[in-house]
């Protein structure tokens, strides 16, 4: 089966918003179409932030919502270092020598 409420279900999935009441003109990821369980993986999101999401799906009728539900993404990872890698030197038949510059801290080289 198909369809609901008399028309095909050509596209479902997800949508998700910083403000309430998501939609399809916000951001979304599709998950197929039909009807019956489906999942889909939201990435790109930014770290400690509230989002509102909600399930969807499209027939000729129009767009059903799902009920709204939220979540707050965890802590920003911690800043990667900035690394600088030096010419190699010292090459030989079985080694070289090789250094690198951590810009945050200024060590090495």
């Amino acid at each position: 089966m198909t369809e609901e409420r008399g028309a095909s279900v050509f596209e479902r999935g997800v949508c998700w918003s910083t403000s309430e009441g998501p939609t399809v003109e916000d951001q979304y990821a599709s998950s197929g179409y039909g009807i019956g369980t489906y999942s889909v993986v939201v990435t790109n999101l930014e770290c400690e932030t509230l989002y509102y999401v909600r399930a969807y799906a499209r027939n000729a009728n129009g767009v059903g919502y799902g009920e709204q539900k939220s979540f707050t993404t965890g802590e920003c990872p911690a800043e990667l270092p900035t690394v600088t890698t030096a010419a190699i030197a010292g090459i030989t038949q079985t080694g070289a020598q090789g250094a690198g510059r951590d810009r945050t801290t200024g060590a090495g080289m």
